[in-house]
């Protein structure tokens, strides 16, 4: 997009605001030639063009010498987009999650065909109002496990920016590890559940496995999750803890952590 800026009669110009890829031009309605942020332009004539890069926070701001060593300012706002979200535990699935980010508030939004069917998309703005805050989704009724909502987004900022019916995916997640305790007559060399959640298909492997002697094999648990097979169990009661290193097909990781696995005979 772009953004002219009027040069009234002795060189003075309203501050302007803008989107960070918006391009500026200046409209000389003086008539004297002016040079705002050095760009020369005669009168009744217009510029060329200038992208500004601002520096600071929320808005950024540009500066321009007016006449007479006077300064204004072209405010910046991050531009207006979607953003695809993944959310995982222990984030609740309820709390609000950015869907769209930069432009100016207040915004009007609307949500519409929203997957899966059942689930409710209230849409508020993001914190703080009024700079580069954006609009956050606050999903009702959502699925439990791993889940994917999409829906269409419509909303508008205060500059005029639009995004028009453009698709939000949410990804959530609950990918975490579970100790477990076992007890009989269930046979310590059944599967046992170490990590659920996630999405299928996983990579997984296990290091510093205690105590000496066991060895671990992993299965893909169904919905979704991994489990442990126990080789060469102690007799009796006994516990076994290793490390588990895992992904899934989301790149939603797993690093190093410790699993207890305790079995009650």
């Amino acid at each position: 997009m772009s953004v002219r800026i009027v040069i009234k009669a002795g060189g003075d110009f309203e501050d302007a605001q803008a989107l960070v890829s918006d391009l500026v031009f200046w409209k000389n309605d003086d008539s004297k030639p002016h040079t705002p942020c050095g760009l020369n332009v005669d009168p009744g004539e217009t510029s060329s063009a200038l992208q500004p890069i601002g520096t600071g926070t929320n808005p950024f701001s540009y500066k321009c010498t007016k006449h007479d060593d006077e300064i204004g300012f072209i405010f910046l706002y991050n531009d207006f987009v979607t953003t695809n979200k993944t959310v995982t535990t222990p984030t609740p699935p309820t709390d609000p999650i950015p869907v769209a980010t930069g432009g100016k508030s207040p915004y009007t939004m609307s949500a519409a065909e929203i997957t899966p069917s059942g689930v409710s998309v209230t849409l508020v703005e993001t914190s703080p109002a009024g700079s580069n805050a954006g609009i956050s989704a606050i999903l009702g009724n959502p699925p439990s496990g791993f889940f994917i909502v999409t829906f269409n987004l419509t909303a508008a900022d205060s500059l005029g920016n639009n995004i028009d019916q453009q698709t939000v995916t949410i990804t959530y997640s609950d990918f975490v590890t579970t100790n477990k305790t076992v007890a009989a007559p269930t046979p310590p060399t059944d599967p046992i559940p170490v990590a659920t959640g996630g999405k299928s298909p996983y990579t997984m492997s296990a290091a510093d496995i205690t105590p000496s002697g066991v060895s671990i094999t992993f299965v893909e648990t169904s919905p979704a999750g991994i489990s442990a097979i126990l080789g060469n169990p102690p007799s009796g009661s006994f516990t076994v803890t290793f490390k588990l290193t895992a992904a899934d097909s989301l790149g939603h990781e797993i690093d190093k952590q410790t699993v207890t696995i305790t079995y009650n005979a």
